[in-house]
């Protein structure tokens, strides 16, 4: 079987979609249910957890910040 082995300098760790619109109560996207989902699954404190880990390991760490400009189409 291959090594399935975390290379450090070859792996990076993508943290997506953790903006107050998404995850916090009164956010844009608060109706889709993220917000509770977040919470039960300690997704604020995992994502530090694993951030520091790969930081620490020597990977790197990239935040998605996504904006929406007024306007946007398909977007309200």
């Amino acid at each position: 079987m291959a090594d399935r082995k975390l290379k450090p300098g070859k792996t990076a760790l993508i943290i997506q979609d953790l903006q107050n619109d998404v995850i916090a109560d009164g956010g844009a996207f608060a109706s889709s249910g993220a917000p509770a989902h977040a919470k039960k699954q300690n997704i604020v404190a995992n994502r530090e957890q694993a951030a520091g880990a790969m930081r620490k390991a020597g990977s790197i760490v990239i935040h998605v910040h996504y904006i929406v400009e007024p306007g946007a189409p398909g977007l309200s």
